[in-house]
């Protein structure tokens, strides 16, 4: 099995990361959590109302990130 090196500025070209920290946000706004059931369903709902715009912005950027990075570490 072949592994690329790894940077520590390459997570930020990763949209998923980008979209982990939106469902993190407003799960914290939106819910209160007290057991792992709880933070279960609070992420199912969030999960189901991510608007498909937001997930369209992560994907339009990925161009700009990439062309930031030049190897190195991007400002995102």
């Amino acid at each position: 099995m072949c592994y690329l090196p790894t940077n520590r500025g390459l997570m930020y070209l990763s949209p998923i990361e980008h979209l982990w920290d939106h469902l993190g946000r407003r799960v914290r706004e939106n819910h209160d959590v007290d057991d792992v059931r709880d933070l279960e369903r609070a992420l199912r709902v969030e999960w189901a109302r991510i608007p498909l715009r937001v997930i369209r912005k992560l994907i339009c950027s990925m161009r700009r990130r990439c062309l930031a990075c030049n190897g190195g570490h991007t400002r995102y």
